[in-house]
């Protein structure tokens, strides 16, 4: 069954030089072999507006 996961972007995806760290990557990579959707999601997002 295949899933939709979202993600903060700040301390999430992103370390504290604003980088996606390699692990990070990878992971989603395989969340998207296994047909799952991925997505961001922050404060900004219009369901907060």
């Amino acid at each position: 069954m295949s899933k939709i996961v979202f993600f903060d972007v700040d301390g999430t995806l992103v370390d504290e030089k604003k980088e996606i760290p390699e692990s990070t990557r990878k992971a989603i990579q395989s969340l998207k072999r296994k047909r799952n959707l991925c997505g961001n999601c922050n404060r900004a997002c219009p369901v907060y507006a």
